[in-house]
């Protein structure tokens, strides 16, 4: 079944429907075709679901179109939500990081100041870093150094910055949290706080590189 340009970029569920338009069959007789229930097919029309591989496969053969016709637009929605996920895993942790600090001013009534350069600047680092992270999850690799991301090819390249952005964000975190409890009253253990997160973060800089830079 030949495909126009403009259906090609169109979005999965209009997709689903301009196919079975054209197939002239309701959502009960692709349902049998492809071994599902009619709800499913409707959901998948309503843009609330997306089909398994296997069901992909069957799609793209009863239609007569190559898989990849759903299986790209299927990727950049992956992408999207892992964007969405990175999204609400940074903004939770800045407030969960903020929260913490207000209960600890509350808490400790006798907290003396004593805002020393090098917490101001692991502050400030936080600050950068968490600002970094939220533009990489936002799609931009502009930041990344071109040599990190000389092998990511253009389809990766969305999610390769989510986990750049992840890295960058927890290790922001771990500086703005640890740099101004710092500056507020010392807290020795709370380098441990500082160095597990760049762990986190170098185990997850490793892990994009390995698995999206060929």
């Amino acid at each position: 079944m030949q495909t126009t340009e403009e259906e090609i970029n169109m979005p999965f569920k209009d997709k689903l429907k301009a196919l079975r338009a054209q197939k002239n069959i309701t959502q009960e007789q692709l349902a049998e075709q492809l071994h599902v229930s009619r709800s499913l097919i409707a959901k998948w029309e309503n843009g609330r679901g997306y089909p398994d591989d296997d069901t992909i496969n069957a799609m793209a053969d009863y239609f007569g179109v190559d898989k990849q016709y759903f299986i790209e637009d299927d990727e950049k929605v992956k992408a999207k939500t892992l964007q969405i996920i990175g999204f609400a895993f940074l903004s939770v942790l800045v407030l969960v990081l903020v929260a913490s600090l207000f209960a600890l001013s509350f808490l400790n009534s006798n907290l003396t100041t004593s805002f020393s350069t090098q917490y101001i600047v692991i502050t400030l680092l936080g600050i950068l870093l968490l600002v970094l992270g939220f533009i990489n999850i936002s799609g931009n690799v502009r930041f990344i150094h071109r040599y990190q991301r000389r092998g990511v090819n253009t389809e990766n390249m969305p999610k390769y910055a989510v986990f750049m952005g992840l890295c960058n964000g927890i290790i922001g975190a771990g500086c703005f949290s640890v740099g101004l409890i710092q500056s507020i009253r010392y807290f020795g253990e709370a380098w441990y706080f500082l160095y597990a997160t760049i762990g986190v973060g170098i185990i997850i800089l490793v892990y994009a590189q390995s698995k999206f830079a060929n």
